[in-house]
């Protein structure tokens, strides 16, 4: 049965189609790290920025699905009133606190979010590169809840851009390792260089650095195809992963925006 905005139950109204939490563990997982990682390193937080944070971390969570569905399915009525209700706790924000700041982060951000969802429309989501920087955009939720709960800072930059690239080269990671697929390893050890200028500014974080950085070294040393049944595990295994990460990176922001 074809998706619909709105439908029929009991002889009452209701939104239909809206509410679809992400399916795929990795993407709940950048999108609440991120969002957390955001709050945590902005300054000059309040209770209310805290709540509208969390208010539209909770809305990109819960309409993710439906939102990739409906770009998929090119269902552009439904696209469009999920990105009007993501777009609510920003607008209220705007136009009661004519916040500046939100406004250039938003600003950086729509045009990508355009793109993406062009590529969208295009049916090029399902491919490496789709995938690729569907994961990399995702990761912009820290600088939106930043963005919301306070101040942007430097840390909050620094969370950004290591879980952009972390996200970014572990899909093109799992990309190498399906069997259906010929992603070169080297792909996402690319994609993950750049991280390690991080380091210059907080020698500390190359705790955080460290596993991800031997993950793309050896797999593209020795790049082993997993078997379709493995495809699932291998997922798990990457979850685990992005949660030690984003733990490590979020403990280790917090010191050095304290020292």
């Amino acid at each position: 049965m074809p998706t619909r905005l709105w439908g029929e139950r009991s002889g009452k109204p209701m939104l239909r189609g809206l509410v679809k939490p992400p399916r795929e563990p990795s993407a709940l997982g950048i999108i609440l790290y991120s969002g957390l990682l955001g709050v945590l390193t902005a300054a000059h937080v309040t209770a209310l920025g805290v709540a509208m944070a969390f208010l539209a971390l909770g809305l990109h969570i819960l309409t993710f699905d439906a939102g990739f569905d409906a770009a998929k399915t090119r269902n552009t009525r439904l696209l469009a009133a999920i990105l009007a209700i993501n777009s609510a706790p920003y607008l209220v924000v705007l136009t009661a606190y004519r916040d500046t700041e939100l406004a250039a982060a938003i600003a950086v951000y729509v045009p990508v979010m355009l793109l993406y969802l062009y590529l969208a429309l295009r049916g090029l989501l399902r491919t490496p590169p789709g995938y690729i920087a569907g994961a990399a955009l995702l990761t912009y939720t820290s600088v939106l809840t930043a963005a919301l709960a306070g101040r942007i800072t430097r840390e909050t930059i620094l969370a950004f851009t290591l879980m952009m690239l972390y996200t970014a080269s572990t899909a093109a990671y799992i990309e190498s390792r399906l069997p259906f697929r010929q992603t070169s390893p080297a792909t996402g050890l690319a994609i993950w260089l750049p991280a390690l200028a991080a380091t210059a500014a907080d020698p500390a974080l190359a705790i955080a650095l460290a596993e991800p950085t031997v993950k793309h070294l050896v797999n593209t040393a020795k790049n082993t195809k997993i078997k379709p049944t493995e495809i699932k595990k291998l997922g798990f295994q990457e979850m685990i992963r992005l949660t030690v990460f984003a733990a490590l990176l979020a403990a280790l922001l917090r010191l050095t925006a304290s020292s």
